[in-house]
């Protein structure tokens, strides 16, 4: 299977093509399927991927990182499809390595999506809720970057406070880091 051709990748991609944060790195509508496609092959190699749904097509995915895994390998050369791109992804790598907690173990949710024809049926929840329950068990808070204020609402209904000042690139949308300490188990 070709790189472009794997199914959490093309979940990925399709979940983020409209993404605020997507469009403000890759503007131009024709690339932005290309050059994100080569970013999400990055993130899938740097942590633990977590889907719902059928392997050959989930409809959801979370990738799932340790501090360690955090900084992403930069190639020796960089894919020519993201060439335009390298001022604003330099942008936002140090924006984000800024406030990136650095002094304690946690884990690290890179990202999380849902196919569009999916959305709304509790797909990423579920998918949200079995990454809540595996970290709070093993006593590891949480952080994240929510790519719109949308996003941090929903963020902040499963217990993640805001971490610092919205983020807020050049131009761009804010980002708004996110952090969820560790709830101890329950009696059910």
């Amino acid at each position: 299977m070709r790189p472009d051709d794997d199914p959490i990748n093309r979940l990925l991609t399709d979940a983020f093509l409209d993404d605020p944060l997507m469009r403000w790195l890759f503007p131009d509508p024709a690339t932005r399927p290309a050059a994100l496609t080569t970013v999400l092959r990055l993130f899938l190699r740097s942590g633990q991927v977590r889907t719902t749904g059928p392997d050959e097509e989930p409809l959801a995915a979370a990738v799932w990182s340790t501090p360690a895994e955090h900084d992403l390998p930069a190639p020796a050369e960089p894919a020519p499809v993201l060439v335009p791109h390298l001022a604003r992804l330099a942008d936002l790598d140090r924006l984000l390595g800024e406030r990136y907690p650095v002094e304690v173990d946690h884990r690290y949710l890179r990202v999380i999506g849902v196919q569009p024809a999916e959305r709304g049926r509790g797909h990423g929840g579920t998918l949200l809720r079995q990454g809540l329950a595996e970290w709070d068990s093993a006593g590891l808070p949480i952080y994240l970057e929510a790519s719109s204020s949308r996003n941090a609402a929903l963020y902040a209904r499963h217990g993640f406070l805001a971490y610092g000042e919205p983020a807020r690139l050049p131009d761009g949308p804010e980002l708004h880091p996110m952090w969820r300490d560790p709830r101890p188990p329950t009696d059910h």
